[in-house]
């Protein structure tokens, strides 16, 4: 049996191979953000491996994890890791803030227990604004 990639992170499941990825993960998370706007802020290389981290600035515009659409714009963060081998992705780890984006949308993913509460201030930049 060829090796499948594995593609994914936690809160979006497990992905094995390219068209469960976009079926199951890209796909639907395009249906739920639109007008989306990519900033990486550094890409790095290290032998085999590849990766990229920043923002994505998008309209919640459809479904998103049975939260339905509020048309607010948000800030998606991200850590994307890449493994290439013979000038093919075969490995590819996604770390997406998926708690930020909750927030964001109306959602306390901490039900009142996160530790922004013992914060001194507000982080100095929220989706993309100064505060």
């Amino acid at each position: 049996m060829p090796y499948k990639p594995k593609i994914g992170n936690a809160g979006c499941g497990y992905k094995v191979g390219l068209n469960e990825f976009q079926q199951n993960w890209q796909r639907p998370f395009q249906d739920a953000f639109s007008g989306k706007v990519c900033i990486d802020e550094a890409r790095v290389t290290e032998g085999e491996w590849c990766s990229a981290f920043g923002r994505q600035e998008a309209v919640h515009s459809g479904d998103f994890m049975g939260i339905p659409a509020t048309h607010k714009k948000i800030e998606i963060r991200y850590m994307d890791f890449w493994k290439v081998v013979d000038g093919k992705i075969v490995d590819n780890w996604v770390m997406v803030d998926f708690p930020s984006i909750l927030q964001q949308l109306g959602v306390d993913p901490f039900s009142g227990h996160g530790w922004e509460k013992m914060d001194s201030q507000t982080a100095p930049i929220q989706n993309g604004e100064e505060s």
